[in-house]
């Protein structure tokens, strides 16, 4: 591959998800969304999402995509420096992209 074409995404997609209390979410949104822009300048090509279903008890769901399972991993690690104060367990899935139009 040369310098000038464009490695692929990975197919790989992290998924991460934890809970949190409806009435804490607007204060720690803005936390998370500062250290998810550090995260992808310091990881380049890598993408974060934040997917929210709120409930009194809301679901946040984290979605890393990039060049590589590594990519993802560091950028996740980061967020969840980031996060630590919330202390929340935060439950890891990896899931394998097998179809996209």
């Amino acid at each position: 591959m040369s310098a000038a074409t464009p490695r692929m995404a990975s197919p790989v997609r992290l998924h991460v998800y934890f809970k949190l209390d409806l009435q804490e979410a607007e204060a720690w949104r803005g936390r998370w969304r500062a250290a998810a822009r550090q995260a992808a300048e310091a990881v380049p090509g890598v993408h974060l999402v934040l997917s929210e279903r709120p409930e009194e008890r809301m679901t946040w769901m984290e979605s890393y995509s990039g060049q590589s399972p590594q990519q993802m991993a560091d950028a996740e690690a980061m967020v969840a420096r980031a996060m630590a104060e919330l202390a929340q367990e935060r439950h890891r899935e990896v899931f394998v992209e097998t179809f996209r139009t």
